[in-house]
C-alpha cells in the first residue's frame, strides 16, 4: 500500500502524505491535492533516492525539504516521467470503497428541497441557453437538444465520476465558442454539424489523454488568485444574462413601459424573496421545523409563488413573457440522431483540431477550476476528490454528445457551488469568525457543521431536466422574469465568500471599522488595493475576450494567463508574507 493512502482509499485531509526513503531506494514522493495541501489527489514525480542519506525513523513531508522545493537545481536535476493511468487508478481504488456510501447518504437530509431547488437553477440555463443557441446557430439546436443534453449529461457523470458534487450543463462559455466555432464554419464553407461533432471528438480523445498522463496534477498552480477572478466572471456573466434579459425590453418597447417595468419588479421580487425565504434559517420567527422548511425550499417555493402570481388576469393581461419552450419534441431542422460525419472532408476532420485545442484548453481549465472551488477546504468535505477519473468520465460524455449533435456539457460552476451549500448543514457562529469560515453575510455569520455528499442529488436533479421535456406545457408557463430573477439569486449566492469582491468592497469601507484579520489592517490599503487591481485587470480583460464575437474561440486559452500571472507576476510585485496574505491557497 503507497504511503498516505488507507484502507478504504480515502486520504485523511488533515495529515500531509509521508516518506521513508529507507524502505525503497526508488522513492514515491506525494504530494498534495492541486491547489491546497489539505486535500490528497495524489500526483507522483519520481526521483532517485540519494544510497548515503537515510532518514531514520523520519517521515518527512515534500513540502518541508528545501532541497526536493519546486524549482530547486536538485528537483530539476531529477529525471521525470509520466506514469500512464497512474492518477487514474489512484482515484478510482480511492472513491470505490465509497461508492455505496455515495448512496446511502443522500437517503436522508436535504436531498428533497435540494432537487426541487437546483432543477430549476440547471433547467434555467438549459431552457436559456437554448433559445440564444437556435438563433446562433441558425436552427441547428436549440432547446430539446440542450434538455436533453443537460439531462443525459448529469445522470451519466453523477453515476461514473469520482467526484459528484460537481455539476456539469451548459456554461456560457461553452455557448460563447458553439457560435465562434460556427463561424468558423461559415468563413471556410463546410456544414457545422460534422465539423461539431469533428471538434467533439478530437476535444474528447485529449481529454483522455491528459487525464492518463495524469495532467490535472498542473492545476497545483492555480490558487485563490485564479479561482477569485474565474469565479467573479461566471458569477458576473449570470447577472449580467439576467439583466440584460430585463433591460432589453426597456429599449424595444414603444412609449408604454409597463411591460418591461412589471418584468423588472417581478426579477427583483422573485430575487429578494428568495433570499428572504433561505434568510429564515436564522431568524427567530416560525419554530424551528418551518425555518429549515422555508430555508431549504426558499427558492422552490418562490418559482412557484410569482408563476401563480404571474397567472393571474391582471398580470397576464399586461404582456408579461414566459418561457419560449417548443410544443412537441423534434430534433433541430428535422435532422436524425446521429450526425453524418464522414461527409466532411477529409482536410476539414484535420482543420477540426483546432478549434478542438481551444475547446480542450476550457474544458480542462473550467472543469479543473471548478472541481477545485467545490472541494476547497472552506467547504469541509470528508470524502477525497478524483481530479483525473472526474476529466475522463467528462471527456467519454463529450464523446457521446457529439456523436449525437447534442451540446457540449462542462463543470457549471455556478450550479456546483449552490449544490454544496443546499446540502450543507450549518449553524450560527458562537464568535468572531475569519472570512474563509464565513457563509453568509455580515448579519448572518455561519459555520459548516456537515456536507452530505451523495451521488443522488445529481441523479435526481438532472433525471427530472430529462423529464422535463414531457413537462414543455407546464414550462411555457413560468414567466421570463422569474428565470431572470432566479439567475440573479444564484449569481450572488456565489459572490458570497469570494474575498476579491469583498476587498473591492472593503476598498471604500472605514479602515478602522474592519476586522481585525482584515488584509487592510494587516498590510495598509495600497498593497491590498494593489493586488485587488491585478485581478480586477485580469477580469476584465476576460470579459472584453469573452464578449468580443471574433476572439471568442480562442478566449480559453487566455484563461490560461491567469495562471501565468501568479506565477511570474505576483511574486515580483509582493513579498512571501503579502501573498500569504492575499492568496492563502
Amino acid at each position: 500500500m503507497v504511503a498516505g493512502t488507507s484502507r478504504r482509499g480515502v486520504l485523511p485531509r488533515s495529515s500531509p502524505p509521508t516518506l521513508s526513503p529507507r524502505r525503497d531506494p526508488r522513492l514515491v514522493w506525494m504530494a498534495g491535492c492541486p491547489g491546497h495541501s489539505n486535500a490528497h489527489m495524489p500526483f507522483y514525480v519520481r526521483f532517485r533516492a540519494n544510497p548515503v542519506t537515510q532518514f531514520e525513523g523520519m517521515d518527512m513531508p515534500l513540502t518541508s525539504s528545501p532541497a526536493l522545493a519546486p524549482g530547486s537545481s536538485r528537483a530539476q536535476s531529477k529525471t521525470r516521467r509520466i506514469e500512464w493511468f497512474r492518477g487514474i487508478r489512484e482515484d478510482f481504488s480511492n472513491r470505490l470503497p465509497l461508492y455505496k456510501s455515495d448512496w446511502v447518504d443522500g437517503v436522508k437530509g436535504k436531498t428533497l428541497p435540494t432537487i426541487l431547488f437546483l432543477y430549476f437553477a440547471c433547467l434555467a440555463p438549459a431552457v436559456a441557453f437554448g433559445g440564444i443557441s437556435y438563433g446562433l446557430t441558425q436552427g441547428a439546436m436549440g432547446v430539446i437538444e440542450f434538455l436533453v443534453s443537460c439531462g443525459m449529461s448529469g445522470m451519466l457523470y453523477a453515476i461514473f465520476s469520482g467526484q459528484p458534487m460537481t455539476f456539469i450543463g451548459p456554461t456560457g462559455l461553452t455557448l460563447c465558442f458553439m457560435a465562434a466555432l460556427f463561424n468558423f464554419c461559415s468563413s471556410f464553407g463546410v456544414a457545422f454539424m460534422p465539423m461539431y461533432t469533428w471538434v467533439g471528438i478530437w476535444t474528447s480523445l485529449m481529454l483522455g489523454l491528459l487525464s492518463s498522463a495524469n495532467a490535472c496534477s498542473l492545476t497545483k498552480h492555480c490558487t485563490r488568485f485564479t479561482d477569485e477572478v474565474f469565479n467573479a466572471l461566471l458569477a458576473l456573466n449570470f447577472i449580467y444574462e439576467a439583466l440584460k434579459n430585463i433591460a432589453v425590453r426597456f429599449f424595444t418597447t414603444g412609449t408604454d413601459k409597463t411591460q418591461p417595468l412589471l418584468a423588472l419588479n417581478m426579477a427583483l421580487a422573485t430575487f429578494a424573496l428568495s433570499q428572504r425565504l433561505v434568510s429564515y434559517r436564522s431568524s427567530i420567527l416560525f419554530t424551528h421545523r418551518i425555518r429549515e422548511f422555508l430555508s431549504d425550499f426558499g427558492p422552490a417555493l418562490t418559482i412557484i409563488i410569482m408563476t401563480f402570481v404571474g397567472s393571474l388576469p391582471m398580470v397576464s393581461s399586461l404582456g408579461i413573457e414566459y418561457l419560449k419552450a417548443p410544443k412537441r419534441f423534434q430534433l433541430g431542422n428535422g435532422r436524425s440522431w446521429l450526425v453524418p460525419l464522414w461527409d466532411l472532408p477529409l482536410w476539414a476532420r484535420g482543420l477540426a483540431l483546432i478549434p478542438a485545442a481551444f475547446l480542450t484548453i476550457l474544458f480542462f481549465l473550467d472543469h479543473n477550476i471548478s472541481v477545485r472551488v467545490v472541494n476547497s477546504p472552506d467547504n469541509k468535505m470528508k470524502k477525497s476528490p478524483a481530479y483525473h477519473l472526474d476529466l475522463l468520465v467528462l471527456g467519454s460524455i463529450v464523446l457521446l454528445c457529439s456523436l449525437l449533435g447534442l451540446p457540449w456539457m462542462c463543470a457549471a460552476t455556478i450550479q456546483s457551488l449552490n449544490h454544496v451549500r443546499s446540502v450543507t448543514d450549518y449553524v450560527p457562529a458562537p464568535g468572531p469568525v475569519t472570512v474563509s469560515e464565513s457563509k453568509g453575510g455580515p448579519d448572518e455569520q455561519q459555520r459548516t457543521t456537515n456536507v452530505m455528499e451523495t451521488r443522488l442529488t445529481g441523479l435526481g436533479i438532472h433525471a427530472m431536466v430529462l423529464c422535463s421535456i414531457g413537462l414543455l406545457p407546464l414550462l411555457r408557463r413560468i414567466p421570463t422574469p422569474v428565470i431572470s430573477g432566479i439567475f440573479l439569486y444564484l449569481g450572488r449566492t456565489v459572490m458570497t465568500g469570494n474575498t476579491f469582491l469583498q476587498r473591492i468592497k472593503g476598498a471604500f469601507f472605514d479602515k478602522s471599522m474592519l476586522a481585525a484579520d482584515s488584509p487592510f489592517k494587516i498590510l495598509g490599503r495600497a498593497t491590498v488595493n494593489k493586488y485587488t487591481s491585478i485581478q480586477m485587470g485580469c477580469l476584465a480583460v476576460l470579459w472584453c475576450l469573452k464578449s468580443n464575437p471574433a476572439t471568442g474561440m480562442f478566449f480559453p486559452s487566455v484563461i490560461g494567463l491567469l495562471i501565468l500571472t501568479r506565477i511570474l507576476v505576483i511574486p515580483r510585485l509582493f513579498s512571501k508574507g503579502e501573498i500569504a496574505v492575499l492568496d492563502d491557497s
